[in-house]
């Protein structure tokens, strides 16, 4: 959980029933490789990555320590967009698993499909995952392709060492600029180490040249063919010409059979060993060079003397067990993971143990509806020519079961008091609201309303509850009140201000700004006299909560419920 830096609470419990929605039969041809995770794939790419430097960290314990935070670093952990093991939890880490992930994403959400096909059909990209490009057909396409990839590794390995210090460790001061999504700030620019990430797009390629070629029979070293996607992909494939197709099986990294279970080790012992090369404290620039070559020459380097064609079945390969299926449209890899797409419903406990002496302006917004609640149960005074018409005894007359409210053939008269709590759940960025409120008919067509609400958000991948903001907003309501009917129509437009109790990165806990709310067409079913409930189906929450800077937003098309109490 995430300590509420602005707001704090002493406890809160919360309570999450999940809508499982499947997402895999909406992603096109786009993911490729060993996986990263998403909230319906696997993390092989970072789970092969973090083993590579967990090995690396027992080789070279002083060169790989852990880099102190700077700034944002610690908002960023946060709230990127996959698992961060315990024991990775500092920004070097965090940056190299940026770094593998960062060939398949660039700067688009894992599951941006339309952005992400046209970038994994890029065919100057083929190379960051060891595949051949469209002009390398045969014979010779699969040693071009090759070719592609070692120049790749190696050029990127060699531009990692600009981010060495005097003794060839990683330098936390020197920065790449970065455009990445997050799971809840989405787009922005992050400065993270530059040898981690760089680092970090070597290692992609080096774990994606196990996955995408065929091996040497009886030595898994070697290279006899590399695969093709992007033909493959545009359903223009012609095997003699273009090579073997891309094989979704041969991505999985949950040790399925033998043959996968020695590339995955392949996969990790290689990214290991290319990390231990630029790192080592022994060599200098030229030496590392040269470790680097070796590495290739171990790891990928190609099988001359194979001649492997399609008339031989390339070899004989043993890869060709896993041949494509016939949609190849899914997400290729392991089982699907953790694939809901979260409509939470909240229990809201106790929040807000507020001790910092700046943040005393959010227990105050937090106190307020409190009080004004207590203000509307309280007892008023009615004029007889009121009641005559309409009794106005606000939250407590419902309660006491004395309101004619919502009645048949009644209407509510000006003067009307109600009290409101509302859950709601957002269907497009996930989150949820749970907040109180008060109601007062200043008309018979209209009525002023002012809530609070806590709204927490979900990160979806991983699966993760943020502390969101707090909002308090005043909301116009025009009602179309129906004397018999069991239901009357409203539209709502809300104004107020945002809190943000979460770190994110350029938008630090305890900012605020602008709260906007609007629902088109909402619904009353009069439940019982004195007590409505309200039905939104789409409300339209925009809190801004930070607007310096890179503003962040986070708009929510919501699903509404509230229960409305008085008259």
């Amino acid at each position: 959980m995430h300590e509420l830096s602005g707001c704090r609470r002493r406890s809160w419990r919360l309570a999450v029933a999940c809508a499982a929605a499947m997402l895999l039969a909406f992603v096109p041809r786009a993911a490729r490789a060993y996986t990263i995770e998403t909230s319906v794939t696997r993390g092989c790419h970072e789970e092969l990555t973090a083993d590579a430097l967990r090995a690396t960290r027992k080789v070279l314990p002083q060169q790989t320590q852990a880099l102190h935070s700077l700034k944002d670093d610690r908002a960023l952990i946060d709230d990127v967009a996959f698992s961060v093991p315990g024991d990775l939890n500092d920004i070097g880490a965090v940056t190299l698993l940026l770094g593998v992930r960062d060939n398949d994403v660039k700067s688009f959400a894992a599951l941006n499909i339309d952005e992400l096909a046209a970038l994994n059909a890029s065919p100057g990209d083929q190379k960051e995952h060891c595949l051949r490009s469209a002009e390398q057909d045969e014979p010779g396409g699969s040693a071009a392709a090759l070719l592609d990839c070692r120049d790749f590794v190696r050029t990127t390995l060699l531009s990692a060492l600009d981010g060495l210090d005097g003794q060839w460790r990683p330098d936390g001061a020197k920065r790449d600029s970065l455009k990445v999504a997050l799971a809840i700030r989405g787009q922005t620019d992050v400065h993270v180490p530059m040898f981690y990430l760089r680092a970090g797009r070597a290692l992609h390629a080096i774990e994606d040249s196990f996955t995408h070629t065929f091996r040497k029979v009886g030595d898994g070293h070697k290279v006899s063919v590399v695969l093709n996607w992007i033909d493959f992909a545009d359903s223009r494939l012609r095997p003699n010409v273009d090579g073997p197709a891309h094989l979704q099986e041969l991505d999985r990294c949950d040790d399925a059979d033998e043959l996968r279970t020695e590339r995955r080790h392949l996969a990790i012992e290689a990214a290991s060993a290319a990390l231990v090369a630029v790192l080592d404290p022994a060599t200098d620039r030229a030496g590392k060079t040269k470790e680097i070559d070796a590495l290739l020459d171990k790891y990928i380097a190609f099988d001359a003397d194979s001649h492997c064609t399609v008339d031989n079945h390339w070899c004989d390969a043993p890869e060709l067990a896993y041949a494509p299926g016939a949609c190849g449209c899914a997400i290729p890899g392991s089982r699907p993971r953790n694939a809901p797409v979260l409509l939470g419903l909240l229990a809201l406990g106790a929040m807000l143990a507020l001790r910092r002496p700046r943040q005393r302006a959010c227990k105050h917004a937090a106190l307020l509806p409190a009080i004004l609640f207590a203000l509307a149960l309280a007892p008023r005074t009615v004029r007889a020519e009121e009641s005559a018409h309409h009794e106005t005894g606000g939250p407590l007359n419902a309660l006491a079961g004395h309101s004619k409210a919502g009645a048949s053939g009644e209407q509510d008269g000006a003067g009307a008091f109600f009290g409101r709590l509302a859950l709601g759940g957002s269907y497009d960025k996930p989150g949820v609201a749970t907040g109180v409120g008060l109601r007062y008919q200043v008309s018979h067509p209209f009525m002023v309303g002012f809530d609070t609400e806590w709204n927490p958000w979900i990160a979806t991948s991983p699966t993760r509850l943020r502390a969101g903001a707090l909002n308090t907003y005043f909301s116009l309501i025009r009602r179309f009140q129906l004397k018999v009917d069991t239901v009357n129509i409203r539209t709502t437009v809300a104004l107020g201000a945002s809190f943000l109790f979460s770190n994110l990165v350029g938008a630090p806990a305890g900012s605020v700004g602008p709260f906007m709310g609007l629902s088109f067409l909402g619904v009353e079913w009069k439940v019982a006299p004195g007590y409505y409930l309200t039905i939104d189906p789409t409300y339209i929450a925009l809190p801004i909560p930070h607007l310096t800077g890179a503003p962040f937003g986070y708009l929510q098309y919501r699903f509404q419920l509230g229960l409305e109490f008085g008259g």
